[in-house]
């Protein structure tokens, strides 16, 4: 139950860094063929793309640490009950 507390917490945190990182940096737009109408030069803006993997990766690298964490923490403890047993 503590378990699922947590993760729920961490969602939920999660989810508000979001959107304070969407109200501070806005909405980004994209239209399509805005190169072709307006006839400005081909440039390729990346701006969505890094986003989405800092996005993406940082919640990969998230996820596990605490699985990581979890099993280290698992680990010491099955050692502890080990030593306590012999």
């Amino acid at each position: 139950m503590e378990k699922r507390k947590f993760l729920q917490k961490v969602w939920l945190l999660a989810s508000f860094i979001g959107i304070f990182i969407i109200y501070l940096f806005g909405i980004i737009t994209i239209h399509a063929n805005s190169l072709l109408v307006t006839g400005e030069e081909k440039t390729s803006n990346l701006t969505p793309f890094i986003w989405s993997v800092l996005i993406i990766g940082g919640s990969i690298v998230v996820v596990l640490s605490y699985v990581s964490w979890r099993k280290y923490k698992g680990q010491k403890r099955k050692k502890q009950r080990d030593k306590i047993i012999d």
